[in-house]
């Protein structure tokens, strides 16, 4: 069952993302993936060759593939270091749904991906949060206003 809120129904991802994207290109060193993530406080930049997502690298990625192995991060490409992303996002897909994907694959975040494949922002744990937070807030509204009838 979807989610209603009044006479509508949940919003689009489009509307809660966090819309900056931020990527390499697969030619990209460690050490430059690593100075994104620390300049725009992220544990994951996409990794985008023509324009179309080709996978992620995560800040685990870095330390486990890069650090723990003793490479140099300088010599150490985007490409060689990136992971498969399992499932993208279409801006349009249903909150709610989205939600029920990011549960079953057990991830804070997932890219969303026009119908190219080019990147169009990240969906967040913390998108959803602020999102449940404002539905909250406003079915309360409502019902304080009297606009959706208490049960007795």
């Amino acid at each position: 069952m979807t989610e209603q809120l009044g006479d509508r129904r949940t919003g689009a991802i489009a509307d809660v993302m966090t819309e900056e994207v931020i990527s390499v290109t697969p030619v990209a060193t460690a050490t430059e993936v690593a100075m994104l993530m620390r300049d725009h406080g992220l544990s994951e930049v996409f990794v985008v060759e023509n324009g179309r997502l080709c996978g992620r690298i995560t800040d685990r990625d870095l330390v486990v593939k890069v650090l723990a192995d003793g490479l140099d991060p300088l010599s150490v490409r985007a490409g060689a270091l990136r992971s498969d992303v399992p499932v993208a996002l279409a801006p349009d897909t249903a909150v709610d749904q989205a939600a029920r994907i990011m549960n079953q694959e057990n991830v804070r975040r997932l890219p969303v991906v026009d119908h190219q494949g080019r990147p169009k922002g990240t969906l967040t744990m913390g998108d959803l949060a602020r999102y449940a937070v404002s539905a909250s807030t406003s079915v309360a509204r409502s019902v304080s206003a009297g606009a959706i009838p208490r049960q007795r």
